[in-house]
């Protein structure tokens, strides 16, 4: 929790937060046209209002994330102004839920304490991503503030697809650009990813895994491929992040992706990040030079298991 916010015990809804769901509610449905803008604030206010009085609620926060994307949806679009004071309280939000890089100093949270602060981190991950995505000059400020934040949430929520899938996205699409992209570098954040790769994919798929379920696995890890692919591509310098375990992270992306490439595109991406992470540097500190033996026997083994697995 933050410094100075009481830790809250949060029970069933209550009458009060069930009121101000349901006014919550009310604001998408009135068809207002081009004159809906004098209600685009008002979400974020009840939610500033509630989150200073320490009485926000995971239900109350859900429902304005909700009806705030129906009214954008409806043409009300975010403002400079909102956007700001929106990614700071969301950043409060989840800071104050996960303020640790460590997952262990969470792992005591049991029955509705961690239902509640997977809930916040769930939902604040999920309203991040919408910014990055309806709007690409934020990028630049969700970079700067929530770069950090969505690797730590990453580590907490690596068993949890839905949050992690809001999180990668979002990291993706920072790694896109050289600025956003080096300051994952900075924090570590390819490590991180690779780290979290094992336990966000099991090394077995369940024949019995719902096509819903498994869809929501495959997108995710076709956007972590292509986070990693721009982390570690030409464009961004791997040793502007401390030097990684190169070994390591081959092996550890290899025995971990390969019970998974079940499309072409996930193939085809891995097969980047492999040659991305081959890459070694030379006496000057440029990556110009690949580890060829490496690589080479990496793909050998990659193509041999495929065929088995296709031919059984």
């Amino acid at each position: 929790m933050q410094p100075g916010r009481k830790s809250k015990n949060h029970s069933p809804i209550t009458q009060r937060d069930a009121t101000t769901v349901r006014g919550l509610s009310i604001l998408s449905c009135l068809n207002l046209g081009s004159q809906s803008s004098p209600l685009d604030g008002v979400i974020l206010k009840v939610l500033q209002s509630k989150w200073n009085g320490n009485l926000l609620t995971p239900k109350v926060w859900t429902q304005g994330h909700l009806q705030r994307k129906a009214l954008h949806a409806a043409g009300g679009d975010y403002g400079p102004d909102e956007t700001a004071r929106l990614l700071l309280l969301t950043y409060e939000v989840m800071h104050a839920h996960c303020p640790h890089s460590s997952p262990s100093h969470v792992c005591h949270l049991r029955g509705q304490q961690r239902t509640a602060r997977d809930s916040f981190l769930r939902t604040g991950s999920h309203w991040i991503r919408d910014l990055a995505i309806n709007e690409t000059s934020n990028l630049s400020r969700i970079g700067l503030l929530c770069t950090e934040l969505l690797l730590r949430t990453l580590t907490h929520m690596q068993d949890e697809p839905i949050t992690a899938g809001y999180c990668i996205h979002t990291l993706c699409l920072l790694s896109s650009t050289a600025e956003t992209g080096g300051r994952i570098q900075d924090l570590e954040g390819v490590d991180i990813i690779m780290k979290s790769l094992p336990q966000q994919f099991q090394d077995k798929r369940g024949e019995a895994t719902p096509q819903e379920t498994s869809n929501l696995y495959n997108k995710n890890l076709r956007l972590t491929l292509r986070t990693l692919r721009h982390l570690t591509g030409p464009d961004l310098n791997l040793l502007h992040c401390p030097r990684l375990d190169t070994e390591a992270n081959l092996r550890r992306v290899f025995d971990t992706l390969q019970v998974w490439m079940g499309d072409e595109t996930s193939k085809g991406l891995t097969f980047q990040v492999l040659h991305n992470m081959s890459r070694v540097p030379d006496e000057e500190g440029d990556l110009t030079q690949q580890d060829t033996s490496r690589m080479t026997k990496t793909y050998l083994v990659l193509g041999r298991r495929e065929e088995v697995r296709q031919a059984t």
